[in-house]
């Protein structure tokens, strides 16, 4: 069946098999009175068809009178599960309720989920003394549209005196004064990144503080960029600075996080969950796969131009294309750094899971996400992520014995409609990241 995804019966009759359900709508997704017949509860924000035009549809006998009371029977039972019918509504959207407990989770989970791309050894800070701070992060802690949370959010400048007291800080580099304090600084933290939202695509993988990041290099070696972005960015200016970390839109407690990492009290040791390019043309895409052609038979309610995407990659997708087709990222999928260094060893490798040891071998305690990928046959390089394991924080010299478990579909693909086993000998590649295998071993299927 072919249909906008708020009138697909075969798919909206499957979510209310999984449990006791209500389907509502994305936002301004819903295209027709239809929708309800084809099982659609509720549209949202408003009641464009789900109005008037479907007590038209009622009165004309083109909608059946019971199909809403089913929709409405649907909704009333969910608030009821819940104990919303019960009681009046009540408190402040705006109010902030977060205790400490909730604001040290906050910051905490930040914290672990920045990514350090790159470090000449400048990373950790020992000081604050002769450190100079471009940028903010007040635009770039949250999304935009429904990911646009209120919060407490701290800013930079608070989390900085947390730390060190005064830190002389800047906007930007346009006056004198900040440029000669950048070029006197002992390290240089330039802090930028990229807002996105719901409903509309970035215009450019670009952050928006390149032009500040390239004007800080040229006067001062020791460059420190923290980016948060919303996912993929470019980085041509990383040769010319010394540290990079990835925040990514961490919510109110980024910029504590940030300094906590900064300064080591936090050891990263999050992962890149995407590739980043070196180019945003870097896949090749045709202009079938994006941004599409204009489609022979469009549907009802689609804009004009009405674009027709075809999904030509299949399964090459983010990492799995860069490696198939042989093309050098920027920084892997799975990448990321650390304080301190590991080494793997001593793999073992049976028909149910794939066993060994990570090691470090570093000066300070921290954790390792190791990852296995599975290269099937004949693939032409293709690998698939089937496994990865975030160790303990290890001290220095200690060892963790890390154990990966085989599942049904470890050495199978989707074909003819079901999960099957692709015969021969599979490939095992255990490391720190898509393009870091430390470790290789086979399994005979």
């Amino acid at each position: 069946v072919t249909a906008w995804a708020c009138e697909h019966p075969t798919t909206l009759q499957h979510l209310k098999e999984q449990s006791s359900v209500f389907v509502m709508s994305d936002w301004l997704a819903t295209h027709s009175t239809q929708a309800i017949v084809k099982g659609l509860d509720q549209e949202m924000p408003s009641d464009f068809y789900f109005g008037s035009r479907l007590r038209d549809a009622v009165e004309s006998g083109a909608v059946d009178e019971a199909t809403i009371d089913a929709a409405s029977l649907n909704v009333l039972r969910a608030m009821q599960t819940i104990g919303a019918l019960g009681r009046a509504p009540r408190g402040d959207l705006m109010k902030d309720v977060s205790t400490p407990a909730n604001r040290d989770i906050a910051r905490r989970v930040a914290a672990h989920a920045i990514v350090l791309l790159k470090n000449n050894n400048i990373l950790p800070l020992r000081t604050c003394a002769g450190l100079v701070v471009l940028g903010d992060l007040q635009n770039y802690t949250v999304g935009g549209g429904s990911g646009r949370v209120v919060g407490r959010t701290v800013s930079l400048t608070d989390a900085f005196e947390t730390r060190c007291g005064i830190v002389e800080a800047y906007a930007d580099l346009e006056s004198e004064k900040a440029q000669d304090a950048v070029a006197t600084a002992t390290n240089v933290l330039v802090v930028t990144g990229s807002q996105s939202t719901e409903g509309a695509d970035r215009s450019t993988l670009a952050l928006d503080g390149e032009a500040m990041i390239d004007a800080a290099a040229k006067l001062n070696h020791n460059i420190i960029v923290a980016c948060a972005a919303p996912g993929a960015f470019l980085t041509g200016w990383r040769d010319s600075v010394q540290a990079i970390l990835t925040t990514w839109p961490g919510g109110q407690e980024l910029a504590h996080a940030l300094v906590d990492v900064l300064f080591g009290e936090v050891n990263p040791s999050a992962r890149l969950p995407l590739t980043l390019p070196m180019t945003e043309t870097d896949l090749k895409f045709t202009q079938r796969m994006y941004p599409g052609l204009p489609d022979p038979a469009p549907p009802k309610g689609c804009a004009d131009p009405c674009l027709r995407v075809f999904y030509d990659e299949k399964l090459e997708v983010g990492y799995r294309r860069y490696d198939s087709h042989n093309i050098e990222p920027a920084y892997a999928f799975g990448h990321g750094r650390s304080y301190t260094s590991f080494v793997y060893g001593n793999l073992t490798v049976s028909l149910s899971q794939v066993t060994f040891d990570v090691r470090n071998i570093g000066g300070v305690a921290g954790a390792e996400v190791a990852q296995l990928y599975v290269v099937p046959p004949s693939s032409r390089g293709y690998q698939q992520l089937k496994g990865f394991h975030k160790t303990a924080v290890l001290a220095p010299g200690r060892v963790e014995r890390v154990t990966l478990r085989f599942d049904a579909r470890t050495f199978s693909a989707f074909l003819d409609g079901a999960w099957r086993r692709i015969p021969g000998s599979h490939e095992l590649r255990v490391g720190a990241s898509s393009r870091d295998a430390r470790l290789r071993g086979t399994v005979d299927v």
